[in-house]
């Protein structure tokens, strides 16, 4: 068996707040960084204002559920890299413009500069293309 798989399968699962299949308007809450003894992280917390289900018959996130974005910042390329470009769509701004530490400071102090902002948003199943060749062994 698969040592990763085997990790997984005897891990306990995490407490993530992830959005289920729907569509949404979202208002950003809180944005935070976490430290931590495995990595830093960058977390938006946006509340759901309003969800449909996506397919029908399917249950969606409840208006006022808070749903979790979060990017491990351990490789800065990646989740550094995320969620700045998430920060920079949810304001409209250019890449220079997020260039020093000192401009984000605002959205992680008191001020959560990112708060009250409403997203658009869909969570939906993805479909995997069917298999029509047999595996080569």
């Amino acid at each position: 068996m698969n040592n990763a798989l085997t990790k997984i399968a005897t891990a306990q699962a995490a407490g993530g707040r992830y959005p289920r299949f729907g569509r949404y308007l979202l208002e950003v809450e809180v944005i935070r960084t976490k430290e931590g003894f495995k990595g830093d992280s960058a977390i938006a917390e946006p509340k759901v204002r309003e969800s449909e289900a996506l397919p029908p018959g399917e249950t969606a996130s409840k208006p006022g559920e808070t749903v979790d974005y979060v990017e491990s910042l351990t490789d800065q390329k990646k989740g550094g890299g995320r969620f700045k470009s998430f920060l920079m769509t949810l304001v409209g701004a250019d890449e220079y413009e997020f260039a020093n530490p000192a401009a984000l400071k605002k959205f992680f102090d008191e001020r959560q500069a990112g708060t009250h902002l409403l997203i658009r948003y869909e969570v939906f199943p993805k479909q995997l293309p069917r298999r029509t060749a047999s595996r080569a062994r």
